[in-house]
């Protein structure tokens, strides 16, 4: 099946229009048009796909671990806790629908990106003792419930009785740098939460240095992974976004910038099957 759109830089487009052909098509570029054409036996015109040519760029080639921390949109429910109220512990969520692994991202109309808020939403004056609205995501589609938080009594506080968690940190590969602006792409894949199978977007996050201890060897359907520990006092950049090919943000050391590859960026339309080089750091530093 062809594409209706193709883009490719005009270093690779005669490399992809050979990837293109075969004993019964062949394909020439059409620069008026601005188009791709399909031949059959080289004399029937079967198809002409629009054809985006852009100037080569050149980005710096990663290949860096790296290390990155970041607090959620949302906090993440890790399990839920019973509340001492003077007589017994009880579980006040037992007919509600929140479960581990959603995200919850409202409470009574006031974002919620930390538990210190969530305390402050439960005990101010309007809302204390009372049933709150409570918005929460689950594997991507969103919800909200009714809960009447519980009065602890060892705290003095209501609570929600729930574990939740809002910081989210590892160990991933650098895989560019853009020079004209400093900004970066790593992993490749998402950032994940184990239990919910949800990619947990990002409020804001460091990037940091790290030194690599071990790796986790990558099984059929599991991602390996490096482990290490992280360089909090070393920032690099920032984290901005969780997204389905990796994390992204602005590199603020530019040391970072120093001593890399340039290498050119072909467009999504010359990856072809064959041979490829892996470029990364098994030790955190070469």
């Amino acid at each position: 099946r062809l594409p209706s759109h193709i883009e490719v830089s005009s270093t690779f487009l005669s490399d992809y229009i050979k990837t293109q052909n075969s004993k019964l098509i062949t394909t020439k570029f059409n620069k008026q048009s601005s188009t791709i054409d399909y031949y059959l036996c080289n004399a029937l015109k079967i198809k002409s796909v629009e054809a985006e040519v852009f100037e080569p760029k050149k980005v710096f080639l990663g290949g860096d671990a790296l290390g990155f921390e970041y607090n959620t949109k949302g906090v993440l429910v890790l399990g839920k806790n019973k509340v001492f109220d003077g007589g017994e512990f009880f579980d006040n969520l037992t007919n509600n629908e929140i479960a581990c692994g959603d995200v919850i991202t409202e409470i009574d109309g006031f974002e919620v990106n930390n538990a210190l808020q969530i305390s402050e939403i439960l005990n101010n004056e309007k809302n204390a003792g009372t049933s709150v609205c409570v918005k929460a995501i689950r594997k991507g589609k969103a919800y909200q419930t009714q809960i009447k938080p519980a009065d602890d009594l060892l705290t003095k506080k209501y609570k929600l009785g729930l574990w939740v968690k809002n910081k989210v940190n590892g160990i991933g590969t650098l895989t560019y740098i853009d020079p004209n602006n400093n900004r970066y792409g790593a992993l490749g894949h998402p950032v994940i939460d184990p239990n919910s199978g949800c990619c947990l977007e990002v409020l804001n996050g460091n990037l940091y240095d790290c030194s690599v201890l071990g790796i986790k060897r990558a099984t059929r359907g599991n991602a390996g992974e490096l482990r290490g520990v992280l360089k909090v006092k070393s920032v690099l950049g920032s984290v901005e976004k969780n997204v389905l090919d990796g994390i992204y943000g602005e590199v603020c050391d530019k040391t970072l910038l120093l001593n890399r590859k340039e290498i050119e960026i072909g467009g999504k339309h010359t990856v072809v099957p064959g041979k490829a080089l892996v470029y990364c750091s098994i030790d955190g530093k070469r």
